[in-house]
């Protein structure tokens, strides 16, 4: 794989760059748009590439630039580079004067003014002078597995104290004591003559009820966070790049045989107004997930789709959450069509 870099300073522009690195079968996972907000990012750059231009590249976002980064093949290097190019991509070495007139201190690789260099690329490819003759190297590389571990998710759980209003009814009783003066003409007779004039008096309590109000706090439920770990073995598969050197007459046509993504539009329309006219959303909604089977197809040539099904159903739900069981039958429709060429 080679990483390439290209300096902006202008947004649009990045986009423009974003979306032909699509249309090119670029994995949106080996694109990454690096600007000065990016600190985890850039300080990852920084201790990941070993090339002495990254204080350049970082000092230049930190002044505003947008840094786009692209992890590519060795055969789509070149057409990597002429995209990054083609949208305006900033002159380093006419950008590197400018820092430096502004008191910067940054240096780029010294380069002979004999060696050929392809624009972009940081494994750069040169053409040593000298007896007039040209001679390319073999290199073998090798590959070494390892393990790191890596953070994948995280939960944490806390309580909040919430307030509700509560409201209950409760009948309670009053009472009020009435003194009510009558007037009466009666004679008395017998014993009520008798106790007329003895003193008496009576008593009468008033009782009122009133509410009393306890509150009682209860454990109604508890939440228990634990984490289960379980060993695995993953087997990793990759290929080693190694040189050779082989002579071959170059025709003065050489034609391409991939084909871009336009060249499906007549096929998937048709599986549209076949298929999905009657779902209530038109083709261009659906035009996104099309895309993301041609760009399957061309990052997995020639696999079938029971090969690539879980890694696109991961890939997919990263960038559109819960989606997948709505457009997965689009996208395999897509992936089949094109690695059926």
């Amino acid at each position: 794989m080679q990483t390439i870099f290209g300096l902006f300073d202008n947004h649009e522009a990045v986009k423009a760059v974003y979306e032909d690195l699509l249309q090119e079968g670029i994995n949106p996972r080996d694109i990454e748009v690096l600007r000065r907000t990016n600190t985890s990012e850039l300080n990852q750059l920084k201790s990941s590439v070993d090339d002495p231009d990254i204080d350049f590249y970082l000092e230049s976002v930190d002044k505003g630039g947008t840094l786009v980064t692209v992890d590519t093949s060795e055969n789509k290097a070149q057409r990597v580079a002429e995209i990054l190019i083609s949208h305006g991509m900033i002159d380093v070495d006419t950008h590197a004067e400018t820092l430096r007139a502004q008191g910067s201190n940054v240096q780029l690789r010294n380069y002979n003014e004999q060696d050929q260099v392809i624009t972009g690329v940081n494994e750069t490819s040169r053409v040593a002078p000298g007896n007039n003759d040209q001679v390319l190297q073999v290199v073998e590389e090798s590959l070494a597995v390892g393990k790191r571990e890596v953070e994948r998710g995280r939960v944490r759980i806390y309580n909040r104290i919430t307030e509700r209003a509560v409201e209950e009814n409760i009948g309670l009783r009053d009472e009020t004591i009435n003194v009510e003066r009558r007037p009466v003409n009666r004679e008395l007779r017998g014993d009520e003559l008798n106790t007329a004039f003895q003193e008496r008096s009576f008593e009468m309590t008033e009782v009122d009820e009133e509410a009393i109000v306890a509150k009682t706090v209860r454990v109604v439920e508890e939440v228990v966070i634990s984490k289960d770990v379980a060993d695995r073995v993953e087997t990793i598969r990759d290929t080693v790049r190694r040189s050779d050197v082989q002579v071959e007459e170059i025709s003065s046509q050489n034609p391409s045989t991939n084909r871009q993504y336009t060249d499906y539009d007549t096929d998937f329309r048709s599986y549209y107004d076949r298929e999905l006219s009657g779902g209530g959303m038109s083709y261009d909604q659906y035009n996104p997930a099309f895309r993301y089977g041609y760009q399957l197809a061309e990052h997995y040539p020639g696999r079938n789709w029971s090969d690539v099904e879980a890694e696109a159903h991961r890939m997919w739900e990263e960038r559109n959450p819960g989606t997948w069981e709505r457009f997965h039958s689009i996208i395999r429709h897509s992936y089949e069509r094109v690695n059926a060429k």
